[in-house]
């Protein structure tokens, strides 16, 4: 990660298979980033993009 402060969190389905990636950065750091709340998607779901074109290419989303 590109901060201390900033969470990874696998988000995982009832079987506990991964769905999405999500990076939690909560604080504001005035030389970097502005405050506030925001989201962004990082990679977006793909089957086309994927590794194999069979299954999809996972999400990443960071806040």
């Amino acid at each position: 990660v590109w901060n201390d402060d900033v969470k990874f969190y696998r988000v995982k389905d009832s079987a506990g298979n991964p769905i999405a990636y999500f990076y939690f950065d909560p604080y504001s750091r005035p030389s970097e980033k502005r405050g506030g709340a925001w989201m962004d998607e990082v990679v977006g779901r793909s089957f086309a993009l994927s590794h194999d074109g069979t299954s999809p290419r996972l999400p990443v989303a960071h806040m």
